[in-house]
């Protein structure tokens, strides 16, 4: 978690990477406390969206190495061949 809020500009930016596409579409109104809540049905939109940028970036978090260093492909690639590039 540390090392997320190292990098949160990184992080903020992997999640609007979805998220920002979404707003138009979504009704929100304010809540408590300065959440949101969405009155309508938003379940769809995050049931089964591409989260390739987010699963690169948290790995890449995990193992201490900025995500944009080396594609998913090729991280995934290296690993399951044991070849280190």
């Amino acid at each position: 978690m540390i090392a997320i809020l190292e990098r949160i500009d990184e992080y903020r930016t992997v999640l609007e990477s979805y998220s920002a596409r979404l707003l138009p579409c979504v009704k929100w109104e304010p809540a408590p406390r300065g959440n949101v809540t969405a009155p309508d049905d938003t379940a769809d939109f995050y049931r089964f969206f591409a989260a390739t940028p987010h699963a690169e970036f948290l790995y890449g978090d995990a193992r201490g190495t900025p995500s944009s260093t080396r594609s998913g492909r090729e991280k995934a690639n290296s690993q399951s061949s044991g070849i280190k590039r």
